[in-house]
């Protein structure tokens, strides 16, 4: 992950099919939903 988000400009993150973040990959990888979703609600 770490690698890809130095080539890429935008991020998007689905949770049960639906958009749950979109934008610059630095701030998509801090939003608490996308936390939530994809290491669980105890690691944030």
């Amino acid at each position: 992950m770490h690698v890809l988000v130095q080539v890429i400009e935008r991020l998007v993150c689905m949770d049960t099919g639906r958009v749950i973040a979109d934008g610059d990959p630095a701030g998509v990888m801090r939003d608490a939903r996308v936390i939530d979703a994809y290491l669980g609600g105890a690691a944030a």
